[in-house]
């Protein structure tokens, strides 16, 4: 399978091949795939396709989901604890749940029903692993932390470490003690290389259906809403709110204590310094309304001309000055 819409030649357009045309304009960009493989399309863009699977507009994109689920080659387990794990007396673990080699399964650690926990994973002591959940390999579960049902903890991800919390006098720095935990709801998806930080009292929270995608950091105290997308290389500082169905695009950073309002986007390489309103899209470090950071990067272009303008003046008005009785 291949998606035409990131091929950038024609020329790489192959036979034996399905493509997913879903516009016009990406027809237009490749007008030779009529002549090559299998096409999955709208009837509106059938016309020059003589091998074409149709589906209509609105579910195109459903139709490429499932086309790909046909193909998917994702290993198939027997249900079983490997004898070269590592498995306290004390966890639970569920009959139907699948614990490869090298697994460590800390003491009174609780593992649901068809889970998967990968060579590598560590359950950390009073664990919680909920149903339907895929653990991949050298996951790190930090005691007392809670992952729901249905979700996917990528490889080397650490859920639960201590959040970051020192205080310095002059009798030297001293280490806060992190006392809470990570609460993640149901059908979750963390990334490869994250870290979530325990809460120093209470915990920290990820929202039902929330996408964390690889090598971001969720600060302690957090509160995470449902349905958020976070992308990779993104840091939220301590104590953020971030509500239900925002964006926060690719390097972004958030200081800590803000709120991401409902619906909000920040778009990437973007610093957050202030609470943002919701639905709104934010650019820029300080991040401001996108159409403001526009307008303002805009102007700045125009900048020399302005100063080679304004020192031309300077000396015009010199000038005058000198010039007068």
């Amino acid at each position: 399978m291949r998606d035409i819409e990131i091929l950038s030649e024609e020329s790489a357009l192959e036979e034996h091949y399905v493509y997913f045309i879903e516009s016009k304009a990406v027809l237009n960009r490749h007008p030779k795939a009529a002549e090559r493989g299998a096409v999955l399309t709208i009837p509106e863009l059938a016309e020059p396709f003589t091998n074409a699977i149709l589906v209509e507009k609105s579910g195109a994109r459903l139709a490429l989901i499932a086309f790909l689920k046909a193909f998917d080659r994702t290993p198939v387990f027997k249900p079983g604890i490997s004898p070269k794990a590592i498995v306290a007396d004390s966890a639970r673990i569920a009959p139907s749940a699948v614990v490869h080699a090298g697994a460590v399964v800390m003491a009174d650690a609780v593992v649901g029903e068809r889970c998967i926990v990968y060579p590598g994973v560590v359950l950390e002591p009073f664990a919680e692993i909920g149903d339907d959940t895929v653990l991949f390999p050298n996951a790190v579960i930090g005691h007392h932390c809670v992952i729901g049902k249905h979700c996917i903890i990528h490889g080397s991800t650490v859920i639960g470490a201590d959040g970051f919390g020192f205080y310095d006098n002059p009798q030297g720095r001293h280490k806060i003690p992190q006392i809470g935990n990570v609460v993640i709801s149901d059908h979750v998806e963390v990334g490869a290389s994250c870290t979530i930080d325990r809460a120093a009292i209470e915990s920290t929270t990820i929202g039902a259906y929330t996408k964390i995608d690889d090598q971001a950091h969720i600060g302690h105290n957090c509160r995470v809403g449902r349905s958020t997308y976070i992308v990779g290389n993104t840091a939220v500082g301590g104590s953020v709110v971030i509500e239900d169905g925002a964006i926060l695009s690719g390097m972004v950073i958030v200081k800590d204590h803000l709120k991401i309002a409902k619906g909000s986007i920040v778009l990437g390489l973007s610093g957050v310094a202030q609470d943002t309103e919701p639905g709104v899209v934010y650019f820029g470090t300080p991040a401001r309304p996108a159409k403001q950071t526009h307008r303002m990067n805009a102007a700045l272009e125009r900048l020399p001309e302005m100063l080679k303008k304004f020192r031309e003046l300077e000396e015009k008005l010199q000038a005058q000055e000198a010039a007068r009785p």
